[in-house]
């Protein structure tokens, strides 16, 4: 229930399993979410970089942990994402960081419109073997013109 009116509907399994809206998915997982949306060549980087500290802080997150949001920001971000947009005219980047407080998980989600577009080259990509040093994970997904791009910390 939603403000009165049902708002997701199915077996206690499919709602707490495979919740199909992602309000009831932040609800059920109690995630902490910072969301930025239409990210272009202009974003204010250093800003949204005291604004990921303060995320960071707010969940109590371990200084490492914050070290390494700011690093996939900068590394997938900064050095391979905005000057895919400036080079292919890519558009729509949003950024989803995601706390899970039972899994001391973050999980950071790019999405962005376009063609299929894995950020590294390769596994001898600099940018890629800092991320992999700090991350738990790293996954590419292309669904229905857009890429999805997330990296668990």
């Amino acid at each position: 229930m939603d403000q009165g009116e049902i708002y997701e509907d199915g077996t206690p399994e499919q709602i707490f399993e495979h919740p199909k809206r992602e309000r009831t998915r932040i609800f059920i997982q109690q995630l902490k979410v910072l969301h930025v949306d239409k990210i272009s060549c202009d974003f204010d980087f250093l800003a949204f970089m005291t604004q990921l500290e303060e995320f960071g802080r707010k969940q109590q997150l371990s200084q490492k942990q914050i070290y390494a949001m700011q690093l996939v920001v900068e590394e997938v971000l900064m050095m391979k994402l905005l000057p895919a947009i400036e080079n292919e005219g890519r558009v729509d980047i949003s950024l989803d960081v995601e706390y899970s407080e039972r899994e001391n998980l973050v999980q950071m989600r790019f999405s962005y419109s376009g063609p299929s577009f894995y950020p590294f080259d390769s596994e001898e990509d600099l940018s890629y073997r800092m991320i992999k040093g700090v991350s738990k994970g790293m996954e590419h997904k292309f669904e229905d013109g857009v890429n999805y791009f997330m990296i668990s910390i």
